[in-house]
Parts: C-alpha cells; sequence; structure tokens
C-alpha cells in the first residue's frame, strides 16, 4: 500500500514538474526590440479574377508595401503593425493597422501570422522574422512568408479575385521609407 502511495506521489510530482516546464518553453519572449522598426516587402501576387462568367488568370505581377511595428503587447505577443500599400491599378495609399501574432520562437528568429479581414479583402500569412543585432538594436532583419493568401471583391464591378503571395521582406531605415509622412498613422 505504500508502494503505491509513493509511486503516486511520485507520479504526481513528474506531472507537475512537467506541466511547469511546458509552461515556460513556451513563454513569450520580449519583442520591444522591433518596436518602431520599419519592412520594406515585396509582393510577390500571381492568381485569379471572376468576371461573374468566367476565371481568368490575369494577376502575375510584382508589388511592394511597407510594413511598421509600432507597439508590442507582452500580454498577448502581439506585435501591433501598420501595412502601407499602394496597387499600382490605384494612386491612393491603403493603410491598416492589425497585428503580427507571435507564434513561436525567440525574440530575434521567430514565426507569426498576420491576418487582416474586412468586409471586402482579406490577406492572410504565416512568416518567418530572423533579426540580427548591433550593440544595443536591430542590426538588420529579414522576412520570409511561409505561405499565404488575398481575396478580395470589388463592389463596384463584382469581380472577385483569389491571389497566391509570396512574400520578402527586409528591414529598412525609416528615412528610406516613401510613404508619404502625412498618412503614416504611428
Amino acid at each position: 500500500m505504500n508502494f503505491k502511495r509513493a509511486g503516486l506521489g511520485v507520479l504526481a510530482v513528474v506531472f507537475f514538474l512537467g506541466c511547469i516546464g511546458l509552461g515556460t518553453a513556451h513563454a513569450q519572449p520580449d519583442m520591444s526590440l522591433w518596436v518602431d522598426q520599419w519592412f520594406k516587402i515585396k509582393f510577390k501576387q500571381k492568381g485569379y479574377d471572376f468576371n461573374g462568367e468566367r476565371l481568368t488568370s490575369d494577376w502575375d505581377n510584382n508589388e511592394y508595401s511597407y510594413l511598421k511595428v509600432w507597439n508590442w503587447d507582452p500580454a498577448t505577443g502581439d506585435l501591433d503593425v501598420d501595412l502601407y500599400y499602394q496597387p499600382t491599378y490605384v494612386s491612393d495609399w491603403i493603410v491598416t493597422s492589425d497585428k503580427l501574432r507571435f507564434f513561436t520562437g525567440t525574440n530575434l528568429e521567430f514565426l507569426c501570422t498576420f491576418d487582416h479581414v474586412s468586409s471586402t479583402t482579406a490577406l492572410t500569412f504565416l512568416a518567418k522574422i530572423e533579426g540580427k543585432v548591433k550593440n544595443v538594436g536591430l542590426k538588420s532583419a529579414k522576412l520570409e512568408d511561409l505561405g499565404g493568401y488575398y481575396l478580395e471583391i470589388d463592389a463596384s464591378s463584382n469581380v472577385r479575385r483569389g491571389l497566391e503571395l509570396t512574400l520578402s521582406g527586409e528591414l529598412i531605415e525609416a528615412t528610406k521609407v516613401k510613404v508619404p509622412p502625412e498618412i503614416i498613422l504611428h
């Protein structure tokens, strides 16, 4: 009987320590070094339009956008970001605030997701971001996608668009950002 109690006690201790170990293994790292950083991102887009009658594979182009990290929420691990995008088919900039959601990794090499959904668009991707430190700040960083897509409904023409996205990006200095200063949100 004492052997069974001892065995159950050992099992309980091992279970407790295992739970603590798993909890700390997935703790959110301090991501504050990413705040006020800019990325220039190249979007390679390939996909289809549906004009109400048939699918056409008219989309095969490259465009650039800028992503600014402006806040880190230690409670959730999310990086608050603004995405600045000027499609080649319009003259106005599209600006959206959203989140890079930390999934796993360290503060210098991590996986994150981006999900922006509105009534007419959806932009989703999984990315790996890897940074290098110089002294106390970031020296460089690269963003590499692991899969993404873009969906759009043009309400005026009823065209529906579905695009595969391939993304790549690099950390850039704020002075090299080509977004008009008057539209920068944060």
